[in-house]
């Protein structure tokens, strides 16, 4: 994990600057003390070291006031040489549900739509942040991922952010601004304390430095050693889940990963729930609630032969077939396509089931060509009885008994498409060809291909 050595905020940012000057650096610039602080200080490193640096600046529109900041904060940067981004996200003040988080989010979209490959995001979080952050998460039910707070440098998609300051005091900063002059934003909501973070700034942290002198200190100090117990856990992870991940067979649309649950039933309820958690999270997504992975392990406790364990939340969905737990995308509702005509050299876009089917020509593979008639192919989703005679020398098999035997997975049987010529079916794509379209070796034939619609 990166660090800074505990210096002077000059010091702090030479450091950052001699670190990632061959990166182009996009600061999160608001025009308040803090952000106003790193910009002075990183513009003055140029005169030792070249480097790209740009501020990025979020509008939120909370008040009439935001306009002038605005303006404020682009005179700043021209004054400084810095090019300077900004947005507006429109009148916010009619937000009332969570208006920080609601702002945190959006103000987070938008930075990542800036950053591009290696880019690295600069933000003004200092110590008293982290001691505010920990307080705010531990009173939301955070475990020791987010009580972990904010480390020197986090992964942001392609980008990394990295945070100079968050070894330093709010005093220590203010010193440095007041010592060279600076002006900068004073926002009147920061002293709002019906908004949460406000509540503790304000309120709660200064009753703790009167009864505990250090304890901002101290929690920064706590969120370190969680950090390092959540990097052991991180490793655990690891070590888990290349005993349990399996090789992903059978399955015909995307799948993040897969699992053995005899192996993860040899781990601990803890360990389990760690791997899970791991895994999830290696595939960039947003973790379920403690709640949610407590009722998978549940039911995987209990699944026999005629049960299987699933969960699904926003960003995606867990499923079991056999003794494999797969990672999915969301799972599009089951529904009932209605047969259609289909021209092989047209993609057929399917949005009931979020597939694509299409075509390309290949040697040895695929229905004959030399057989295929025009406008005589059509895609069919109704199974019934369906069956087919899957290449030479086989007896005529149920379609049902060959997605089994393929392992296609029940969640994916009903979006995969049946291909009929002149009425019979002829292809199960990726499952069977029929003999009477049986390509030879050295014949040109039509693969048949199904892919995700968002692929």
């Amino acid at each position: 994990m990166t660090s800074f050595d505990r210096f002077s905020v000059d010091q702090a940012l030479a450091q950052v600057v001699r670190r990632y000057c061959q990166h182009r650096l996009k600061l999160a610039f608001s025009g308040g003390l803090d952000s106003t602080v790193l910009l002075s200080g990183l513009a003055a490193q140029r005169q030792q070291h070249d480097f790209e640096l740009i501020a990025l600046h979020v509008n939120h529109g909370w008040t009439d006031s935001a306009v002038g900041w605005e303006t404020h904060c682009r005179a700043f940067c021209q004054s400084l040489g810095v090019p300077f981004v900004s947005v507006h996200f429109g009148d916010q003040r009619t937000v009332t549900l969570n208006r920080e988080e609601v702002a945190r989010r959006r103000r987070l979209r938008w930075f990542c739509s800036q950053l591009e490959q290696g880019d690295i995001l600069l933000t003004a979080h200092h110590r008293d942040d982290q001691a505010e952050t920990i307080l705010y998460r531990l009173l939301r039910g955070a475990g020791v991922r987010g009580l972990g707070a904010m480390a020197v440098e986090t992964r942001l998609g392609k980008a990394r952010v990295v945070r100079p300051l968050i070894d330093l005091s709010r005093d220590e900063i203010a010193a440095y601004a007041a010592a060279r002059g600076l002006s900068f934003i004073e926002d009147p909501s920061n002293q709002d304390t019906g908004l949460d973070r406000n509540y503790i700034r304000h309120t709660v942290m200064p009753l703790l430095e009167q009864r505990w002198p250090g304890a901002t200190t101290t929690l920064a100090r706590a969120a370190g050693h969680l950090r390092q117990a959540q990097s052991l856990l991180a490793e655990v992870g690891s070590e888990d889940l290349a005993r349990c991940g399996r090789p992903v067979v059978g399955n015909v649309f995307k799948v993040l990963g897969s699992l053995g649950i005899p192996q993860l039933r040899d781990f601990s309820k803890a360990r389990q729930a760690n791997l899970l958690r791991h895994w999830i999270m290696g595939a960039d997504l947003l973790l379920p609630s403690k709640a949610a992975l407590e009722e998978l392990l549940r039911q995987l406790a209990v699944t026999g032969p005629d049960t299987a364990a699933a969960l699904c939340w926003g960003a995606a969905e867990i499923r079991q077939y056999r003794d494999l737990l797969y990672l999915l995308p969301p799972q599009a509702l089951q529904a009932s396509p209605i047969g259609r005509s289909w021209d092989p050299s047209e993609d057929a876009l399917v949005p009931e089931t979020g597939v694509r089917v299409h075509a390309r020509t290949r040697m040895g593979q695929g229905l004959k060509l030399s057989m295929l008639e025009e406008k005589a192919l059509e895609l069919r989703w109704v199974r019934g009885q369906a069956t087919i005679r899957p290449g030479p020398g086989r007896s005529r098999r149920s379609v049902k008994n060959l997605l089994q035997e393929a392992a296609v997975p029940p969640w994916e049987r009903w979006r995969l498409p049946l291909v009929y010529h002149h009425g019979q079916l002829v292809c199960v794509p990726g499952v069977a060809i029929a003999a009477e379209l049986w390509t030879g070796s050295d014949e040109p034939g039509l693969e048949i291909l199904v892919t995700d619609l968002a692929c």
